[in-house]
């Protein structure tokens, strides 16, 4: 409110109450007074009320997914009509949208959007849309793409790092290296992996007791809207966890995983398939590591993804190389999702290096085995040491 505002309010409000003073007992000046100042600061109030309704900072925060048709307008809103706006968004955003190892790339393009200029923001956002309207396009085609999606929400999705192609490349081919996981006929002794852990020969061979009470009673239990649930032979221990004698590596993409690592119960789930342990080794599928795709030919399987992590991906043009990122072979997005939604945004159909790509095989391959793919794959995610991530 401006000065001049200011004063003819308190003079109006004077005034209101000096003529009510003439028909009632008269007040003392400092009763009109306090009056009049608790007056001017409701309607002070009322002014701000009203302006956060017209143009202030929308309520969008880390979690705000690209489905939320009002977070999507007040955020285009802000690039298109109110940079400013737009940087104090992102430069207030709190620390908690970090990964676990605290190197989250958005955190950082968080703090890069809300230290430039308005010029610098209008420069990239021109480069990257032209139009609030080809924004809007581009927020449409992410939605479309993963409402066509036949994964999970991100707390049951793989969370492989790029460091990871060795050691799940060995899980996934039981005919050779150290490792080697029993998905599909002919099981190894049996398709029930709690069953198998309660085999005293494999004990003997895996040199672990048994440590299957506390496990048992979890594998399972867990189970999402959509279909995802622990199986006899997919013993996934639940979002954010990982089985027990996993490797300690969480979600620091500098830590890498190894075999040498893996004890107890994932041991035991990692190497079902190996011939060490009985098996026939026929369980295989192989990984091609830091290959390209096209980005059209690229299929999003999560089902949701962060808007302003989209947003802040498409406007620093970060995706095109996706550093280690997993897909397979039928296009499916595996790991890399805000890569891919920033480029989409973008309108991007060129060509996506550094992928690592699975080859689905078996009863695996085909659209329709995607959400069994998937849960094969959070369940070794979980076995070497990479929890799901909840955010």
């Amino acid at each position: 409110m401006r000065l001049n505002e200011l004063r003819k309010l308190v003079n109006e409000t004077v005034r209101q109450e000096q003529r009510k003073s003439r028909t009632r007992k008269p007040r003392k000046f400092s009763s009109l007074i306090e009056s009049t100042v608790r007056t001017v600061l409701r309607e002070a109030e009322g002014d701000e009320e009203g302006q956060d309704q017209g143009g202030s900072t929308p309520n969008i925060g880390h979690e705000t997914n690209t489905g939320d048709e009002a977070a999507v307008k007040g955020l285009l809103d802000l690039l298109f009509d109110n940079p400013e706006g737009l940087k104090s968004l992102y430069d207030g955003l709190p620390a908690t949208g970090k990964d676990d190892d605290g190197k989250d790339k958005f955190a950082w393009y968080a703090k890069k959007i809300g230290g430039l200029d308005v010029s610098e923001i209008e420069s990239i956002r021109d480069a990257a849309f032209g139009s609030k309207e080809e924004a809007l396009k581009g927020i449409g085609r992410v939605n479309k793409k993963l409402k066509a999606g036949k994964g999970f929400s991100k707390a049951y999705m793989p969370a492989f790092e790029g460091v990871d192609v060795k050691i799940v490349a060995d899980a996934l081919d039981a005919s050779q290296g150290d490792l080697g996981v029993d998905f599909e006929k002919p099981w190894n002794k049996t398709h029930n992996f709690k069953e198998y852990m309660d085999d005293e020969e494999v004990q003997e061979k895996l040199k672990e007791a048994a440590v299957l009470n506390r496990w048992g009673k979890l594998a399972g239990l867990l189970n999402e809207q959509g279909g995802f649930k622990a199986t006899e032979d997919m013993p996934f221990p639940g979002p954010a966890k990982t089985m027990p004698g996993a490797p300690a590596v969480g979600n620091n993409a500098d830590t890498t995983p190894s075999s040498d690592q893996v004890k107890g119960v994932a041991k035991g789930y990692l190497t079902k398939g190996n011939e060490e342990m009985g098996a026939d080794g026929s369980d295989v599928m192989t990984v091609d590591a830091n290959t390209n795709i096209g980005h059209n030919n690229m299929v999003p399987t999560q089902r949701e993804v962060k808007l302003l992590k989209t947003l802040a991906f498409a406007l620093f043009d970060v995706g095109q190389e996706m550093g280690g990122a997993f897909v397979d072979n039928e296009g499916n997005i595996l790991d890399g999702h805000h890569r891919w939604s920033g480029q989409e945004l973008r309108g991007y159909s060129g060509q996506h290096s550094q992928v690592h790509m699975i080859n689905r095989a078996g009863k695996f391959a085909g659209k329709g085995s995607t959400p069994r793919f998937l849960k094969l794959l959070s369940t070794i995610s979980a076995a070497i040491g990479r929890p799901t991530k909840l955010k």
